[in-house]
């Protein structure tokens, strides 16, 4: 898996054949949310209370990450 527990991730724009199929979930689609777990092939989030799990395919990358002042010099 990518990404790990309190990432903030950025959903994709469209839907992809690993989300539920009459639309429930595309009121996330393109959106900023935040991994609450993390399982062998998939993630669930906070803003839809675990409901859903997301694969790595539905999220387009991090949204931002938090950096520390200790590791700022790494970018």
């Amino acid at each position: 898996m990518k990404y790990q527990e309190g990432d903030k991730v950025r959903i994709v724009m469209e839907r992809t054949k690993n989300m539920e199929s009459f639309g429930k979930m595309d009121k996330y689609l393109n959106t900023i949310m935040t991994i609450n777990d993390v399982f062998i092939t998939s993630y669930t989030m906070e803003e839809d209370g675990g409901y859903w799990e997301w694969k790595d395919s539905d999220i387009l990358g991090l949204a931002y990450k938090l950096v520390s002042i200790e590791n700022l010099n790494e970018f």
